[in-house]
């Protein structure tokens, strides 16, 4: 279809022809039907006076036979003719003649074998009956009324509003903001040097040994993660675990306490898991450093499975396993041990420009620094909790006060983020969390950019950037039709019909 919208639009018009074509041989049929019925009555009240009339007659002739005297015969002049003549008259037989009306033939459109076949009849059919294909379809067929009605619906339920946020909604979003921010501020801190981390360190731990004890480690429980991380070490290796420059060809500086961030394969998101297949696939090796993308060739790699799908699931189980290795350190690391980055931190890696600090270090530089020293993906579980309490907290808010301020069902105060006073809600508390967050590391750590952003909320800084895309992609869609809303509720309406 070369246009759909103005295609499908001939085709409303031609079904609106079709209709008013139809309801009038109706009509006609029914005014057919009520003449017949008419006629009908007509006849049989006739025949009514008809046989009134042979009584009377028969009535007659009876009277007159009994009144001569005997052995006389009939005369006519006994008979009353004149009050017969009146009788007649008095009937007013009416003759019926039927006529039947001529009722159109309602003209049907064949389908045809595909999209172009229908249109193509339908094209016939409305130069046959002169039916105008350039008007709307939306004038046309509905009515004054029922163009207002449509029109009023799309406002209210489809079309893109803002948020009505009162002066409490604002009150409540900072309130919760501020709260997560404290949490933020007293709890979290430094890697591996506050309470929360200390617990995500070992939580992480635990889920390193349950991990290992899945794919069948042995070891007690007296050795630790070290010997769960022993063991899935050897069990998940991987082709792209280089550890130096050198044992890269020299094409990059790299150690044991960075090469999991430069290393695109040690990255627990969905581009690590891309480019670890690849690497396992290729037998190569992908590094991301200062902006360049390097590739190294190694030592053939080996993947399970015999056809392309199986070799495909074994890379993502060596991945993972591999991952559950490096997450809690190496093995023979002493104390903490460098983890692996949080999601989508390595991309940082890209951004080789700026001069930050005494040493005039660009964005890539300080990105490997801060990871160095310990901002990892179990000091991203730490920075979680004061970003899920905000968030928990705003809409746990939001539909305590729709019920008892706004006196709401319950099943209207579900606080869905794609509710605009929410959303607008979400956007200010992770704003204040973060202006929390700024505030404080900037006060403990001196001016020193490094140490500036081991104290900042990674999490709470990509779940504030997120949110305030939807808030402005929000503002600028505000006042348009909501199209994903509409086609969802018009893909209901075609089920229900259907049903």
């Amino acid at each position: 279809m070369k246009n759909p919208l103005k295609d499908y639009n001939g085709v409303s018009l031609v079904q609106d022809h079709q209709a008013k074509t139809a309801s009038s041989a109706l009509f006609d049929a029914r005014t057919a039907l009520d003449d017949l019925a008419k006629i009908h009555g007509q006849m049989n009240e006739s025949g009514q006076k008809f046989s009134d009339m042979a009584a009377q007659a028969q009535n007659m002739l009876e009277g007159l036979a009994h009144s001569q005297k005997a052995g006389d015969s009939l005369r006519l002049d006994m008979i009353d003719v004149d009050s017969f003549h009146f009788a007649l008259s008095e009937m007013n037989i009416e003759p019926v003649q039927p006529v039947m009306p001529r009722i159109a033939r309602v003209q049907t459109i064949e389908l045809g074998e595909d999209d172009e076949d229908f249109l193509r009849n339908v094209s016939v059919y409305a130069e046959l009956f002169q039916v105008d294909m350039s008007k709307s379809a939306f004038m046309a067929v509905l009515s004054g009324e029922e163009r207002e009605n449509v029109l009023r619906q799309l406002d209210e339920e489809f079309t893109c509003k803002g948020a009505q946020c009162d002066c409490y909604d604002y009150m409540i979003a900072g309130t919760c903001g501020l709260i997560g921010g404290l949490v933020d501020a007293f709890f979290v801190g430094m890697p591996g040097a506050s309470q929360l981390s200390s617990i995500a360190d070992g939580m992480v731990d635990n889920a390193v040994e349950k991990i290992a004890a899945f794919f069948g480690w042995k070891g007690e429980k007296t050795k630790g993660s070290a010997g769960a991380i022993k063991f899935l070490e050897d069990k998940f290796k991987v082709n792209y675990d280089q550890q130096y420059g050198a044992a890269a060809g020299h094409l990059l500086g790299m150690s044991t306490r960075n090469h999991h961030v430069k290393s695109i394969g040690h990255w627990p998101d969905l581009v690590g898991l891309l480019f670890s297949i690849l690497d396992q696939f290729c037998s190569t090796s992908h590094f991301l450093d200062n902006g360049r993308l390097i590739t190294f060739d190694t030592a053939s790699g080996s993947l399970r499975g015999n056809t392309f799908l199986s070799k495909v699931f074994f890379g993502f189980v060596n991945w993972f396993g591999h991952l559950a290795s490096d997450v809690a350190g190496s093995s023979t690391a002493s104390g903490r041990g460098s983890g692996i980055p949080i999601p989508f931190y390595g991309l940082l890696q890209a951004m080789n420009f700026g001069s930050l600090g005494v040493d005039k270090k660009t964005l890539a530089d300080i990105a490997v620094e801060v990871f160095e020293k310990g901002y990892d993906f179990r000091h991203g579980l730490a920075m979680c909790i004061p970003v899920a309490i905000t968030e928990l907290l705003i809409r746990f808010m939001w539909g305590i006060k729709g019920r008892f301020y706004h006196h709401r069902d319950w099943k209207q105060c579900i606080p869905s983020a794609s509710i605009p006073e929410v959303r607008r809600m979400l956007f200010v508390g992770h704003g204040t969390l973060c202006a929390v967050d700024f505030t404080d590391a900037v006060l403990r750590s001196g001016g020193d950019v490094v140490f500036t952003l081991l104290r900042m909320n990674y999490v709470a800084w990509v779940r504030f950037g997120l949110l305030g895309v939807r808030e402005l992609r929000a503002f600028l869609r505000s006042g348009h039709l909501d199209e994903e809303k509409l086609d969802a509720h018009l893909r209901e309406e075609y089920k229900r019909l259907l049903a």
